[in-house]
């Protein structure tokens, strides 16, 4: 009788597990593509205009909200400047 040695066994059984694991994830990953597929038909995207549109509103706030980070860091850096100087 040929006895296996508990590292062969551990080897063995890591092996099957994870032969399982890929299995799982290759099964789990079809499951939601193929969920993905069906509401992605669902989708009602969005016209030419209204991405212009709101391509033109992110590049707007994003400019608005630098010139006003811009201007409170101005404020602190010179109220700070004056305060040290004094």
């Amino acid at each position: 009788m040929i006895q296996l040695s508990k590292t062969i066994l551990k080897q063995i059984w890591s092996f099957v597990c994870n032969q399982y694991l890929i299995l799982f994830f290759i099964v789990t990953i079809g499951l939601k593509l193929a969920f993905f597929n069906t509401f992605i038909i669902k989708v009602t995207w969005p016209t030419k205009k209204e991405t212009y549109n709101y391509t033109l509103l992110v590049i707007g706030l994003s400019v608005g909200v630098a010139l006003f980070l811009g201007a409170w860091d101005l404020i602190f850096k010179y109220g700070f400047e004056f305060l040290i100087a004094k």
